[in-house]
């Protein structure tokens, strides 16, 4: 075989390579491709949905663990607004903060016979209703700051109490810091009845 006909068979060959791999190509590789692109988007769907349920199922663990978390808030409830008067725990915490304040406690008296000023409030599906009141008033003797500190605290105090009237006179003794203050306090508590 002569030098140009080796020449003319190699560049048949080599083009006969080129459309065996152009057939090959077009025949496997694009249908191929085109499978591997509709497994990618389903596979893109499916993670989409995997991710709108891993979001659901974390929603419903956050709805579980507030559920969950109601019996704490009723705790922390009773404790603010008590089931009854329990008018014990109510002296006890003003007495502890007198104290703390370097306040002399000369009287105590608590009056539960008020009018219930809460049941209509808001209205009958209201979580004021059935609440009671009860009125205490105490004598506090000390210096014009600490009385001042001591209702600053009983504002910010775990059971809620109103003060309703404040009376500050000086006591009898002069050139002293000292002061007598009456305080009218407002306190709650949960109700049964009507």
């Amino acid at each position: 075989m002569s030098q140009a006909s080796k020449r003319i068979l190699s560049i048949l060959l080599s083009l006969a390579i080129l459309i065996a791999a152009i057939v090959v190509y077009s025949s496997f590789v694009v249908p191929a491709y085109a499978d591997v692109s509709e497994m990618r988007s389903e596979f893109n769907a499916k993670q989409e949905a995997v991710d709108e349920q891993r979001e659901i199922v974390n929603e419903v663990e956050n709805l579980l663990s507030t559920y969950l978390s109601i019996p704490q808030l009723e705790e922390a409830l009773s404790v603010s607004v008590p089931n009854s008067e329990d008018l014990a725990s109510a002296f006890n915490q003003i007495h502890a903060l007198a104290r703390e304040y370097g306040l002399l406690v000369q009287q105590f008296g608590a009056n539960s016979s008020l009018p219930n000023q809460l049941r209509n409030l808001e209205g009958e599906d209201s979580p004021l209703r059935n609440k009671g009141v009860v009125q205490i008033e105490t004598t506090l003797v000390g210096s014009y700051q600490s009385i001042k500190s001591f209702i600053e605290a009983l504002e910010i105090n775990i059971r809620i109490m109103d003060i309703v009237g404040v009376r500050v006179r000086p006591t009898a003794e002069a050139g002293q810091n000292s002061f007598i203050a009456t305080l009218t306090i407002n306190t709650y508590y949960q109700s049964d009845g009507n």
